[in-house]
């Protein structure tokens, strides 16, 4: 089993392949776009790995929410990888990732990623006394002062905790930066979760979570008359 593993939903732009239980991995240049390294990046993965792309066997790639571009590019090349090989295809929840790195034990916690314009896409979290951990409410996307209101005082991690750490205690905040990057390890749990659940992806029907229009596609005040 050769898996491929593409995640665009941060500016830090990684890849990972898994072959016979050794998983190799890396963060493309994020000094340039996702649409430039992606496949440069996996193809020079394959080489190293002594594999092609007819080795892979499956792919996952995450779903978002995200960057929107990062999030097409990386769907869309996992698509087609995908179809042309007519091999199994899994998206997985970006904060879902995340959630597994969390440094938690027997506790609630919401994950939250900055969505721009003063909201973030957050959900909420628990990891049980062994580990394993339970999505309690659906991702979503919020205005930041009406979520800040309702988090009840559970803590808080992820890469969103820069848009609202001046507002939270210092002992609310789970984890450091190094956290909050979604890991290979942590997608491949998440993946094979849902595997064994049954959650392949039809290619063709596939779509990223954006959790909202593209600024393009959102609707815009008419000009003022006169």
């Amino acid at each position: 089993m050769t898996t491929l593993f593409i995640e665009t939903a941060t500016p830090l732009c990684g890849i990972a392949l898994e072959r016979d239980g050794v998983t190799t991995s890396r963060v493309l240049d994020h000094d340039r776009r996702h649409v430039e390294v992606l496949m440069p990046g996996i193809q020079e993965l394959l080489r190293e790995s002594g594999c092609a792309v007819r080795d892979i066997t499956r792919v996952v790639v995450d779903r978002g929410p995200g960057l929107y571009t990062g999030l097409r590019v990386g769907v869309t090349t996992a698509k087609v990888i995908a179809y042309a090989r007519k091999i199994e295809l899994i998206g997985v929840d970006t904060l879902a990732v995340i959630a597994r790195q969390v440094p938690a034990r027997d506790s609630r916690y919401w994950v939250v990623m900055d969505a721009l314009r003063s909201q973030l896409y957050v959900g909420l979290f628990h990891r049980d006394a062994e580990g394993s951990v339970t999505q309690r409410s659906p991702t979503e996307l919020v205005d930041i002062d009406p979520w800040l209101q309702r988090r009840n005082d559970d803590p808080v991690a992820g890469p969103g905790v820069s848009c609202v750490q001046g507002r939270l205690p210092s002992d609310a905040i789970l984890g450091v930066e190094e956290d909050w990057q979604p890991r290979a390890s942590s997608v491949a749990q998440l993946a094979w979760k849902l595997h064994r659940a049954g959650k392949q992806i039809d290619p063709f029907v596939f779509t990223p979570d954006y959790y909202r229009p593209s600024y393009a596609e959102e609707p815009k005040a008419p000009p003022p008359s006169g």
